[in-house]
């Protein structure tokens, strides 16, 4: 059914001419997406697709418009104007940039704190295994029997040492 609705809508889309203009044969611009952050890149290729640019690309695009006139452009008055526009939109590109870097940052330094916190664990069931397989060395029983035993307040003082607060 669901099938069905889209081949409907895709042959509508076709006798309204919708896909007459589409760059049929044109190579894509890959220098362009491989300049863009990896976490983006999808998200911003269908905003593109659908005729949206996210505000720093509209920036990076003013930006670029702003440095050709400015080559271009002989008089001074309208030279600062442009200077001033140009610094304006660099600034904001910046704030908008490092509010994103910040924000992978905190992800990342989670991220991290996460797995440390799995290695903490899994360093702490190590050693419970290491001091369990010594115990049964020394008393010369089957592994798996000795370790409900093993809590002796000595063996309980060591694993204290690890507990977290």
């Amino acid at each position: 059914m669901f099938e069905k609705l889209v081949e409907a809508k895709i042959q509508e889309a076709m006798r309204n001419g919708e896909f007459d203009n589409l760059p049929l044969g044109k190579p894509i611009d890959l220098d362009y997406w491989a300049s863009l952050p990896e976490d983006i890149r999808a998200g911003y290729m269908l905003l593109k697709n659908a005729g949206y640019a996210p505000e720093e690309v509209q920036l990076v695009n003013d930006m670029g418009k702003l440095r050709e006139q400015l080559a271009g452009n002989n008089k001074q008055d309208e030279k600062a104007v442009i200077i001033k526009m140009l610094k304006e939109n660099e600034l904001k590109y910046n704030i908008m940039m490092e509010v994103r870097n910040r924000k992978k940052r905190k992800q990342l330094i989670k991220q991290n704190h996460a797995r440390a916190a799995d290695n903490q664990i899994a360093y702490r069931e190590c050693c419970v295994d290491r001091m369990s397989q010594r115990v049964c060395d020394e008393r010369k029983k089957p592994w798996k029997e000795t370790r409900p035993l093993l809590l002796t307040s000595t063996f309980h003082n060591f694993l204290l040492r690890f507990k977290t607060s």
